[in-house]
């Protein structure tokens, strides 16, 4: 069972740098929550919206999987987010700057897809590296 949550966080983040939606879609399980970065958010529509968000700033936006591991439904993982600030974001125009964020999170599975996560990441460092 902890193999197969750890593959599909995996193939999670392998479908967001793809920009595979129904693929993210389908990673997500009825009544998902994500807790993180300022917001908090509900089902797989508020997810993508968010990720969208975060897009529309840095449309070259690439993640990578440093580090997964868990235990039980539950898998903790470490992400480097690596981008060029081109298009608006967080009321910011674009600066052409290249940014790197890392952060932290947890995800609760249930039968193979995400029905939690926690998220945590340095978002001052990010802003500061835009000039915000």
């Amino acid at each position: 069972m902890m193999e197969q949550n750890k593959e599909a966080i995996r193939r999670w983040i392998i479908a967001l740098n793809e920009r595979d939606w129904p693929t993210l879609r389908s990673f997500i399980a009825d009544g998902y929550v994500y807790h993180g970065l300022g917001v908090e958010l509900h089902g797989a529509e508020g997810l993508e919206q968010f990720n969208r968000s975060i897009l529309a700033g840095f449309p070259d936006l690439q993640c990578t999987l440093e580090d997964v591991f868990g235990e039980g439904n539950r898998c903790a993982w470490r992400l480097s987010f690596r981008g060029t600030h081109t298009g608006n974001f967080m009321g910011t125009p674009a600066t052409g700057k290249q940014v790197e964020m890392l952060t932290l999170g947890i995800s609760r599975l249930e039968d193979g897809k995400v029905a939690e996560d926690w998220e945590e990441g340095n978002m001052l460092g990010l802003l500061q590296q835009i000039g915000a």
